[in-house]
C-alpha cells in the first residue's frame, strides 16, 4: 500500500491522523500522503489513478458497484 500516495481527508481531520497513526511504525515506508477538503477532488484523483483513496466506502458506492473503483481489503481496519 505504501508504493502508491494516499488520498485523505485534510490534516486536520481524525482520518488523516489514523493514516498517520497506521504507517508510524519506523519499519513501515511512509507513503505520500495527499489530504483534501474536497471529497469530490480526492474521488477524482482516485478514478484517475493517482493513489488509494482513504475514505468511507458509502462515499463513493456508485463508482464500486460500477466497477470504476475497488476496496481493498487490508489491515488493519480504521474505524468507522
Amino acid at each position: 500500500i505504501a508504493r502508491w500516495p494516499i488520498l485523505t481527508f485534510a490534516r486536520n481531520t481524525q482520518p488523516y491522523v489514523q493514516v498517520t497513526e497506521l504507517f508510524s511504525d519506523p519499519a513501515l515506508p511512509m507513503p505520500r500522503i495527499y489530504a483534501s477538503s474536497s471529497l469530490a477532488t480526492l474521488i477524482r484523483m482516485a478514478l484517475d489513478s493517482l493513489g488509494i483513496a482513504v475514505i468511507p466506502p458509502a462515499i463513493v458506492a456508485l463508482e464500486l458497484a460500477a466497477g470504476r473503483l475497488v476496496a481493498l481489503d487490508i489491515s488493519p481496519k480504521l474505524p468507522d
